[in-house]
């Protein structure tokens, strides 16, 4: 019985493993999103947005309070923003593509390998001064504009055109990733860069389906949970040795 109970917690841990080191499941956990905050800049209704962890989605990378700078991926979905703040929580799964196509894409709609660039770059800082970004209101507003370009929001016929700015920061992205303009919009993203899509549905601003909008998110690389599950198998083959030894 001991040795079954062994072999049980050893499944069991790689049963974890290989879950952190796949896809998430339907239902990742619950985010709260604010409106824009004081000096991140939005454009056309688009962010920076406020993410905050209410629960679950203890693989996405915050900063320290659990909250974290976001930005949407289609222009014809929505999110509200009811006066009190606790209804403003959606249900989010953790995907590569966004739920639906917006306005042009297909369902689902896979990230461009751009948008995972720039996404990953502003979020660790290190697109302070690529493409003109300085991170004050208008930066965050050509970045929103540029991921809604990648992702054929804007450009596209039917849509908007984008802005110089915007411009600048896809030419970036185009340099960095070997890229062209001609097939920067159509190179997917394949979890480069820990990018995620947050699914937002079950919101205060949800269609009839459920659907809210689609936002940015970063998660830690599957080694990491590996390695913090190899990290407990000494642990558990020394309860072994000491439960042979009785």
């Amino acid at each position: 019985m001991k040795k079954l109970t062994l072999l049980t917690l050893i499944a069991g841990l790689a049963g974890s493993i290989a879950a952190h080191g796949a896809f998430p499941g339907p239902f990742d956990g619950e985010v709260r999103i604010d409106p824009t905050p004081s000096g991140a800049g939005g454009a056309n209704g688009g962010g920076a947005f406020l993410a905050t962890v209410v629960s679950g989605l203890g693989n996405v990378v915050s900063d320290p309070g659990g909250s974290f700078l976001t930005f949407c991926i289609e222009r014809n979905e929505y999110i509200s923003f009811p006066s009190n703040p606790a209804n403003r929580v959606y249900d989010v799964n953790l995907a590569n593509s966004s739920s639906r196509g917006g306005i042009a894409g297909g369902s689902p709609d896979p990230i461009s390998l751009a948008t995972a660039w720039l996404y990953s770059k502003f979020r660790d800082g290190s697109l302070i001064g690529v493409g003109g970004f300085t991170g004050n209101s208008a930066s965050h507003s050509a970045l929103q504009n540029a991921i809604w370009y990648l992702e054929q929001e804007l450009g596209v016929s039917g849509a908007p055109a984008f802005s110089t700015a915007a411009t600048s920061l896809v030419q970036a992205a185009i340099d960095d990733l070997g890229l062209t303009w001609a097939n920067v919009q159509s190179t997917p993203a394949n979890g480069e860069f820990n990018v995620r899509v947050m699914r937002l549905y079950n919101g205060p601003s949800a269609d009839a389906e459920g659907y809210n909008q689609d936002m940015l998110a970063i998660v830690p690389e599957p080694s990491t949970y590996i390695a913090g599950g190899l990290a407990l198998l000494p642990l558990l083959f020394g309860l072994r040795a000491r439960w042979q030894k009785k």
